[in-house]
C-alpha cells in the first residue's frame, strides 16, 4: 500500500470522490500517474481511506438543505437538466454528492425534472462507429438556430471520444475565413492535427480542407493510414457526431436566450435598429460565451453510461477517453505539427475572419455609457 502523501489523497479525491470512478479506473489511472500509487487489490484501496479516515463519496456528501443551496445556486444553463446531469454540475461546482440524494431531492420537488428524460421521435437507424483513437476524425459543422440574433457558433468534435475539440460563437458560421479560424486555432492549440475531417458538403469549408490537405502534405501521416481521405463529405444526417451535440446545445442554450427575448418586441426592443442591435450584442456575446464554457465543461466530464454494443469507449467521461485512449486498448492519432508554423498560421487566419459585431469606436462609446 502506498504512503500517505497531500498529492495522492488529492487524486483520490478528484477521481474516486469527485469524479466517480470505480475502484478499478481509479487505481489504474492512479498507476499510470506514479507507479508508487499501486494499490494492489480492492481491499487495500477501501482501506486506505479507512486508516486515514478519508470521507468517500458517501460519507461526505451534500444533503438537506445544504443540498437545496447548492442546487439552487448551479448555472442557469442546467435548470431544466434530470437528476443525473444536476449531479454531475454539482460534482464539476466541486460540491460532494450522490445521485441519490439527488434524485430523491427533485422527486420531492420537482417531479418532471426526476424523469429527466424527453419523448424522441423519427429516430434515424444508426450503427456503431469504429475509430483507431482520439484525432483520427474531426467532426466540423456550423449551429444556426440563433443566426437569426446574429449568433452563430461553429464546432469541432473528435468521433472517437466524443470530446468537444472547439466551439466558438462568431458573426457568421457561413464565411469559409471563420471556419478556417476555428479550424486552425484547434490545430495550433493542440499541436497537431487529425488524420481526417468531417463535415457536410458546405462551401465554408473550402479553407479549412484546403488547410487540412497542406498538413497532410507537410507533415505526413503514418504510412497504414495513407489511404484516408484528408476530408470526407456527409449528408448532414450522417454527420452524427457534431449534429448530436446541437441537440443538447439547444435545449441548454437556445430555448432559455429565446425565452429570456420572448416579449422584448412589445417593449420597444428592434433588431433591426442598428443601435438596439450593437447593444443586444455587446451584452450578449459575453453572456453567451460563458454559457458555451460551462457547457463544454459540462459536457466533457460528464460520465457516459456503458453502452455494450459501442465500439468506442464508454462508461467513462468523454476528456478520459480523449486524453487516455491506452486504457481502451486504442492509440493517439494527432499529427504534431511545428509549433512556430501552427501558429503562425493562427495569426493569420484570425487577421482574415470576420470575428467581431461592433467596431472599436462603437465598443468604447458603449464602455462609456456602462461607466457612467
Amino acid at each position: 500500500m502506498p504512503d500517505r502523501t497531500d498529492e495522492l489523497v488529492a487524486e483520490l479525491r478528484y477521481l474516486f470522490v469527485k469524479n466517480r470512478l470505480n475502484a478499478e479506473h481509479t487505481m489504474h489511472l492512479l498507476r499510470m500517474a506514479n507507479p508508487r500509487w499501486d494499490f494492489g487489490s480492492r481491499r487495500a484501496f477501501f482501506n486506505f481511506f479507512k486508516r486515514h479516515n478519508i470521507d468517500g463519496p458517501r460519507k461526505g456528501a451534500l444533503r438537506g438543505e445544504e443540498l437545496e443551496n447548492a442546487l439552487r445556486s448551479l448555472h442557469d444553463i442546467h435548470g431544466e437538466r434530470g437528476y443525473r446531469g444536476r449531479t454531475h454540475a454539482l460534482v464539476i461546482d466541486d460540491h460532494i454528492v450522490t445521485r441519490n440524494r439527488v434524485q430523491r431531492h427533485l422527486h420531492e420537488t420537482e417531479p418532471e425534472a426526476a424523469a429527466g428524460r424527453k419523448p424522441k421521435s423519427k429516430k434515424i437507424r444508426r450503427f456503431p462507429i469504429r475509430s483507431f483513437g482520439p484525432n483520427q476524425q474531426w467532426s466540423m459543422d456550423g449551429y444556426d438556430k440563433m443566426s437569426a440574433l446574429g449568433l452563430a457558433i461553429y464546432g469541432i468534435r473528435d468521433v472517437y471520444s466524443g470530446y468537444i475539440i472547439a466551439a466558438e460563437v462568431m458573426p457568421s458560421n457561413r464565411l469559409t475565413r471563420n471556419v478556417q479560424y476555428v479550424f486552425v486555432k484547434a490545430v495550433a492549440a493542440r499541436g497537431g492535427y487529425p488524420y481526417q475531417i468531417a463535415s457536410d458538403s458546405g462551401r465554408e469549408m473550402g479553407l479549412a480542407s484546403a488547410v487540412q490537405q497542406m498538413l497532410r502534405v507537410i507533415h505526413p501521416i503514418p504510412d497504414q493510414f495513407q489511404d484516408f481521405e484528408h476530408h470526407v463529405q456527409l449528408e448532414s444526417k450522417h454527420n452524427i457526431t457534431i449534429e448530436r451535440l446541437w441537440k443538447t446545445m439547444r435545449e441548454d442554450l437556445t430555448d432559455k436566450v429565446n425565452r429570456g427575448l420572448a416579449g422584448a418586441s412589445t417593449r420597444g426592443f428592434n433588431l433591426l435598429h442598428r443601435v438596439h442591435r450593437v447593444t443586444f450584442h455587446w451584452l450578449m456575446v459575453p453572456v453567451i460565451q460563458g454559457s458555451l464554457a460551462e457547457f463544454h465543461r459540462f459536457h466533457m466530464s460528464f460520465k457516459v453510461r456503458h453502452q455494450v454494443e459501442k465500439f468506442n469507449p464508454s462508461g467513462c467521461s468523454r476528456q478520459d477517453a480523449y486524453r487516455f485512449p491506452q486504457f481502451f486498448g486504442d492509440m493517439e492519432c494527432l499529427t504534431p505539427v511545428d509549433p512556430m508554423g501552427a501558429w503562425n498560421l493562427y495569426r493569420m487566419a484570425e487577421a482574415e475572419a470576420t470575428l467581431r459585431w461592433w467596431t472599436p469606436e462603437q465598443g468604447e462609446v458603449l464602455e462609456d455609457g456602462q461607466r457612467t
